[in-house]
């Protein structure tokens, strides 16, 4: 039938960046809080309320996957960030942005940035060696990515 898992992912994901590519295009680029102590605090106050029931306190992951790890499904760059906590992703991540609003969605993604990184592949990573795995992976920040 020709039918796997690998392409049926691969179809909804390029059917999910076509259908969002308008949203995609007016997103902010570049987190204004890099660095920012006091906004980082903040982002610390909605990362503990709202993030870590699925990525844990220590954002290594849960129901969600790790956020420290050097795998990031999405992209790992500012905007791709912003995106998947705006918007969501499919099969589990739902879209913040209406109930948090921009400013307090990159504060906790400058405050998630700030968490100790882990070199391991985490909770939501492909095991080496699958299609897309850590080999392919997009670098997380503070791992050689943005």
């Amino acid at each position: 039938s020709g039918w796997s898992a690998v392409g049926q992912y691969e179809s909804q994901v390029a059917a999910f960046e076509e259908r969002y590519a308008h949203v995609k295009a007016s997103l902010p680029a570049t987190n204004p809080y890099h660095g920012d102590a006091a906004a980082i605090a903040a982002g610390k106050e909605v990362f503990d309320q709202i993030c870590a029931a699925c990525h844990r306190p220590d954002g290594k992951g849960l129901v969600g996957p790790s956020l420290v790890d050097p795998y990031w499904k999405y992209g790992a760059d500012d905007a791709a960030q912003f995106e998947s906590v705006a918007n969501g992703r499919p099969a589990g991540m739902p879209p913040w942005g209406t109930q948090l609003g921009t400013e307090k969605i990159w504060q906790a993604l400058a405050y998630a940035e700030t968490l100790p990184r882990e070199s391991e592949p985490g909770v939501g990573a492909p095991k080496p060696g699958d299609a897309g795995g850590p080999a392919a992976a997009a670098a997380a920040p503070g791992a050689g990515g943005s």
